[in-house]
């Protein structure tokens, strides 16, 4: 009787013991399925915002260049009345490039850390 309590006590321990390393291992690939889960979000979240960047600063850089020709086609003394414009859009094309620049850094950035 002594000798099968002293067996199932080990077997009991063996067990328990399997028990928790088997929970253990399942929190921590659901933690670490969590945290993938986490960055590829961001990661998407950086893709979206640099397409955007990249979208927005393509068509103010298109726009400019029309412009710039149909600029160019005028007298002189028509020209004054558009270079305001012009200047106008070459800050805003300078302010959209400073945006898809970071916005691009910051995509690249992000897909490092992932890898």
């Amino acid at each position: 009787m002594l000798l099968s309590l002293v067996a199932f006590t080990s077997v009991f321990s063996i067990v328990s013991t399997t028990g928790t390393v088997c929970i253990k291992k399942i929190k921590a690939a659901k933690k670490e399925a969590s945290e993938k889960s986490a960055r590829l979000q961001q990661m998407s979240e950086h893709l979206y915002a640099y397409i955007n960047a990249e979208r927005s600063y393509d068509a103010i850089k298109g726009e400019l260049a029309v412009k710039n020709h149909f600029y160019q086609q005028l007298p002189m003394t028509a020209r004054n009345t558009h270079a305001e414009e012009i200047s106008k859009m070459q800050a805003e094309l300078k302010i959209q490039k400073a945006a898809y620049l970071n916005a691009q850094k910051n995509y690249l950035k992000m897909g490092k850390h992932i890898i």
